[in-house]
């Protein structure tokens, strides 16, 4: 089988069993892989539940207990094994111990982040708690603390704020009344803090957008927007979708550590100029394609499949290109003449070949050929777009991904994905020289087109496929593509409004 967190741009093959404890809050797609015969099999969509705040843990110095909320349990071997909190434990009974607390695992839930509570070995000593959520001892007036072995000493707040302590011992006691000696020493060693994360970014591709993102992420750590946002958990690789601004992003704590230090990353705002949507860009050839009927420009496989995840070759997409061009278009540049030694003229694809040679959108190989039936690539694809944009591809916008350094097509992605018209992986490559599938095609041609719907914006009636799933990231890109329809549009919102 495999997996995806990424609804289903990339697969990763399952283990047995497969471990999911890091995939919190994540909605993962698990699949048949298939093989040189058959398709993979519709995904099935399992929803990680999240993981449970830690439990309350309350000290009574008094009564010399410790307790929890209901239903929770606790572990005195650093959480090996663990047993239902059934009362209220005396600190007596587990003097110089360390004692885990949390809420148990259920069919529907994980088990909880854990609370860590020292018991002195010495009776009468404070108890205390440290929640490596809000970074706090939970000391009370009545106490104070020493950050440098007990040479000076400070009266306690309620709680201890040890967020800039981390690394340190924390020396906790009871100070002595009058003449009295001071209580016994309780000794705390606060988790350091991990070394801030490295992560990537790029900025918004144009004003409005808020299409920034922040790369070479990881599902242990979090970000946040400034000057007041909330710290929200990373699921991936990449986080899509960001407006300008500064964030911070950080390893979010864990059962036993504190958050790390933190990153501050920049996301320019993006220029209010340029990209899919100006017709009048010097060298764009947009207003050639037919943006304004939306036609069904792809009719599937077969009749009950649409092959999403099978290649396609540079034919196939030269006809998908050939048929979203205007009359105009096609009366001003269409011919059935070129120069491929490989493409005759009464080829079906012929036509289509030649019009989009003869607008200056495709190329073919130094050896004169085309290539009709070789899959094509995804920096082929991005470079054949990125031509009806803007034909001179000498854009010096930095790259947008991670591995287009070197390839010939470097150019031509960084416009496309300025544009608007691709995006890469969620490991922040875009795998130029990767054969693109179907489905990946289709969303690339439905951006440069401007056509989009969802769930609330369809009619009822419109066409599917056996193999396209709907929980499938290009689910909603294969029926706008395989259904004609009429529409209005409800500020950027298309709505359909008959079928046909």
């Amino acid at each position: 089988m495999d997996y995806s967190i990424d609804s289903g741009l990339t697969w990763n093959p399952c283990n047995k069993p497969m471990d999911v404890s890091n995939l919190t809050r994540q909605t993962i797609i698990i699949r048949n892989h298939g093989n040189s015969d058959s398709f993979p099999s519709s995904g099935v969509t399992v929803t990680i539940p999240v993981r449970r705040e830690a439990p309350k843990v309350e000290v009574d110095s008094r009564a010399q207990t410790v307790s929890s909320d209901k239903g929770t349990e606790f572990s005195m071997d650093g959480g090996k094994t663990w047993t239902a909190l059934a009362k209220p434990l005396n600190t007596a009974d587990y003097l110089g111990k360390t004692v885990l607390f949390r809420y148990p695992a259920t069919r529907e839930d994980f088990a909880s982040r854990t609370v860590t509570v020292v018991i002195s070995k010495h009776p009468g000593a404070p108890v205390l708690v440290f929640d490596p959520d809000n970074e706090t001892l939970n000391t009370t007036p009545d106490m104070e603390y020493s950050t440098d072995g007990g040479k000076t000493w400070k009266p306690c707040p309620n709680p201890l704020d040890v967020s800039d302590l981390a690394g340190k011992d924390v020396l906790i006691r009871y100070p002595g009344k009058g003449d009295g000696l001071p209580g016994e020493t309780v000794t705390v060693k606060i988790p350091d803090r991990r070394k801030a994360p490295s992560v990537g970014h790029t900025d918004e591709t144009r004003q409005g957008r808020n299409d920034g993102t922040l790369t070479k992420t990881d599902k242990t750590m979090e970000y946040r927007l400034l000057p007041d946002g909330k710290w929200t958990a990373i699921t991936g690789n990449t986080v899509r979708g960001l407006a300008p601004g500064t964030y911070e992003v950080r390893y979010a704590a864990t059962a036993s550590e504190m958050a790390s230090q933190i990153q501050k990353v920049t996301i320019a705002k993006g220029g209010s100029t340029g990209g899919i949507g100006d017709l009048t860009t010097p060298g764009s050839k947009l207003s050639l394609l037919n943006r304004k009927d939306h036609i069904a420009y792809i009719a599937g496989r077969t009749t009950t499949q649409a092959a999403p995840n099978a290649d396609i070759t540079r034919a196939e997409v030269a006809a998908i290109l050939y048929r979203l061009l205007t009359p105009e278009a096609k009366a001003a540049y269409g011919t059935n003449i070129n120069r491929f030694k490989d493409v005759p003229a009464g080829a079906w694809y012929g036509t289509a070949v030649s019009t989009l040679c003869n607008m200056g959108v495709i190329t073919g190989y130094q050896d004169g050929t085309f290539g009709p039936q070789r899959n094509i690539t995804r920096a082929e694809l991005a470079t054949i777009l990125a031509r009806f944009c803007d034909s001179s591809g000498n854009n010096t916008v930095l790259d947008r991904f991670t591995d287009i350094s070197h390839s010939w097509a470097r150019k031509y992605i960084n416009l496309a994905a300025e544009a608007g018209l691709v995006y890469g992986y969620t490991d922040g490559t875009f795998r130029p020289d990767q054969n693109i599938t179907r489905a990946e095609t289709i969303v690339m041609v439905n951006r440069i087109l401007g056509r989009s719907v969802n769930a609330d914006t369809v009619v009822k009636g419109y066409k599917t496929f056996s193999d396209v799933p709907t929980g499938a990231w290009y689910y909603w890109d294969i029926v706008e593509a395989s259904n004609g329809h009429s529409f209005s549009m409800d500020g950027s919102t298309e709505k359909w409004t008959a079928l046909g």
